[in-house]
């Protein structure tokens, strides 16, 4: 699995407002900001903060004390560390 590094994070084009990610490990990266979708199966490090309308794909894998914005939408059998937080309108469970 690719891991990718902010700079490379950064450099994805956006098109109509969002940007793709393909599966990857993104635990190097701790910036992600709003409107991503991500492949299945990505992994993320500890400490991220997650813009809202960002969408994974399912069985992602994600550290702990991250903090998610409102309406993220998250695949089925993703994994979250412990302390993770989810505002209102954020669903881990949606599809």
């Amino acid at each position: 699995m690719k891991k990718y590094t902010q700079q490379e994070f950064d450099d994805v084009p956006s098109y109509l407002g969002n940007r793709r990610h393909p599966t990857g490990d993104y635990s190097a990266v701790t910036k992600i900001g709003h409107c991503n979708v991500f492949g299945s199966g990505s992994v993320f490090g500890s400490n991220i903060k997650f813009g809202f309308r960002n969408k994974f794909g399912e069985q992602c894998v994600f550290g702990d004390n991250n903090i998610f914005g409102g309406s993220n939408r998250f695949g089925h059998g993703c994994v979250f560390g412990n302390r993770n937080m989810f505002p209102s309108g954020s669903n881990p469970f949606a599809n």
